[in-house]
């Protein structure tokens, strides 16, 4: 099982890897004599220089070596102030470097048509290793990397560990060999919110057989939760493996407990059960969520209003429907006894962002269900487990975070718990989950207020100054 100390000290790949050469340079950088401009902690990423400037986090937050403007106790981060597009450039090093303790804004700006030669080995993403740190608001369209030698590969970095991602979309094709996920090669302790990987992972059917994992978004899962996000696309392997026990169209292996909820797979997969498109296989659960693994419409769907089993149940806990996609097309709101399933979303009107704003968009009548764009994140977390307040249901506690039957019994420990912690929580651990109990939908839905992670008060967006005091905390 892979661990927190597995990731602390992690070398770079070497030779780094030749991507392009700058076609134009900005004014020069030794001009610059205010990187943080709109004084918001955060130092700006004006072009392609800038970005491929960033350092490594560990000795302090600058660029160029530089941190003129910043507040006087130091900038919180970097965020992007405009788009960046890769197009026709050649022989530049991307740097990949650490973030640790670091906000990295991306303002909705787009990084687009970055390409790889087959040369990758050893790890690779846009970030080398993320950690403790916060990736959010950010789109990358149209990456093509090739990594077939990589261990870990992640459009956003091949390790991610006791972070956020809020907000991300990432669209293109990965070639990894190992641990491949849209966002996230490994995601340790972390938790994913709002964001969407749309494309081709490529996969070898000896490696699956092997159940070396790969994912949607995140090809290795621990202790890791994934909330109002969805990957799109599909698995390209080379031959039909004789089992699969790693390709998931959210999540691809998991080694502890990991939960999905409210989110989605539409992502062509081969030989799964009828979770195994969300994570490949347990420990897992998975709350108000639909997989498609297949192209073809004559295919049954997974309708998960409740999956849950954990590393020592025998048998699942489990509430998961088998039905036709045009099943799951038809409602056009929680109770539609228009359909042939009146109540096959059962559940589902209870999941919400920090605004109050329901995750789900049922659509029309001929349109599935999809998670809304743009939600709203309030990223506060009283107890600094990790879990931001929306989702945890012990939000004072540090011990643990998830309650899904609601009867104030923990279902899991938070990963980073030991034996102490756990003593000392005042918690017994829930020795048997049952289905949870949804409040009916209202007639009129948008009037709902509630959830069954919103049993408590929603709390007002913070934005950057409260996100940077939990950071500073650690420092």
């Amino acid at each position: 099982m892979l661990s927190h100390t597995a990731f602390r000290f992690i070398p770079k790949a070497s030779p780094l890897i030749v991507l392009a050469m700058l076609a134009s340079v900005a004014s020069p950088q030794s001009e610059r004599t205010d990187y943080d401009v709109d004084k918001d902690g955060l130092i700006e990423i004006r072009n392609i220089e800038d970005f491929l400037a960033i350092p490594d986090s560990f000795a302090g937050i600058t660029l160029n070596g530089s941190s003129d403007g910043c507040p006087e106790n130091g900038c919180i981060g970097y965020e992007l102030v405009s788009d960046l597009d890769f197009s026709g450039l050649t022989n530049v090093r991307l740097p990949t470097p650490f973030l640790h303790q670091v906000i990295f804004e991306g303002n909705q700006h787009i990084i687009k048509n970055l390409k790889t030669p087959q040369l990758v080995n050893g790890t690779f993403g846009f970030f080398e290793s993320v950690r403790e740190s916060v990736i959010r608001n950010l789109r990358i369209d149209n990456i093509d990397w090739a990594a077939p030698g990589a261990d870990y590969l992640g459009a956003l970095t091949p390790l991610l560990v006791d972070s956020t991602i809020v907000n991300v979309e990432v669209s293109g094709t990965l070639r990894g060999q190992h641990y491949t996920g849209g966002l996230a090669g490994v995601a340790n302790n972390s938790v994913i919110l709002g964001s969407h990987f749309t494309g081709a992972i490529y996969a070898q059917s000896g490696l699956v057989e092997a159940s070396l994992g790969m994912g949607g978004l995140v090809g290795n899962g621990e202790n890791t939760l994934i909330y109002a996000s969805s990957a799109m696309g599909e698995f390209i392997l080379n031959a039909v493996p004789e089992r699969n026990f790693a390709l998931g169209g959210i999540i691809g292996t998991t080694h502890t407990h990991n939960a999905i909820i409210a989110s989605y797979a539409d992502f062509t997969n081969i030989k799964v059960d009828l979770v195994g498109n969300l994570a490949a296989h347990s420990p897992v659960t998975i709350e108000s969520s639909y997989s498609i693994h297949s192209a073809d419409d004559s295919e049954l769907v997974a309708v998960v209003e409740f999956y849950s089993k954990r590393s020592y149940q025998e048998e699942a806990v489990s509430a998961v429907e088998a039905v036709a996609r045009a099943d799951l097309v038809c409602p056009q709101k929680e109770v539609d006894a228009r359909c042939n399933i009146p109540s096959l979303l059962h559940g589902w009107h209870t999941h919400l962002d920090s605004s109050g704003q329901h995750v789900w968009n049922f659509g029309g009548s001929t349109e599935l269900p999809v998670v809304r764009r743009n939600l709203v994140f309030d990223l506060a977390d009283n107890d600094e487990d990790g879990v931001v307040n929306l989702l945890d249901r012990f939000p004072e506690n540090p011990a643990a975070a998830l309650d899904f039957d609601g009867d104030n019994k923990p279902d899991v420990w938070i990963g980073a718990c030991d034996a102490d912690c756990q003593e000392a929580s005042g918690f017994v651990l829930d020795d048997q989950i049952e289905l949870p109990i949804y409040p009916e939908a209202p007639n009129d839905e948008t009037d709902f207020k509630g959830g069954s992670f919103a049993l408590f008060e929603l709390w007002f967006l913070f934005g950057v100054s409260t996100l940077g005091w939990r950071i500073r905390k650690h420092i």
